[in-house]
């Protein structure tokens, strides 16, 4: 294994990003997504805020509250990841962002919503 060290230069540690996702926790590949996510964010000495919606929990209004909500908060994230499954979440993405939260997008299928 390979370590690569950049402790002088960055101080990851005090790195805030939330994760605001479409997928619901009995679902294996946002179970695998979810892992895998935080795993890197262990590996890269991060704070990540990611809780996968449960069976059933994910609509488009709640997602969208969820993401608007980041802002609402004491402890504002340094970055925001999200999917953008609908217009619906796409506008609150966009609220989020014209605030200055930086925002990144995965699996989200966009394209199709804008």
């Amino acid at each position: 294994m390979v370590q690569l060290s950049c402790e002088p230069c960055i101080d990851r540690t005090s790195y805030k990003l939330k994760a605001v996702l479409h997928g619901s926790s009995d679902d294996p590949f946002w179970q695998k997504l979810n892992a895998s996510a935080h795993q890197s964010a262990l590996d890269m000495r991060v704070n990540l805020e990611l809780e996968l919606y449960e069976p059933g929990g994910y609509n488009e209004d709640r997602m969208a509250r969820d993401i608007k909500s980041t802002l609402n908060s004491d402890n504002i994230p340094d970055a925001l990841i999200v999917t953008i499954p609908s217009v619906v979440v796409a506008n609150a993405v966009k609220y989020v962002s014209e605030r200055g939260v930086p925002v990144f997008g995965l699996n989200s299928g966009y394209d199709e919503v804008s």
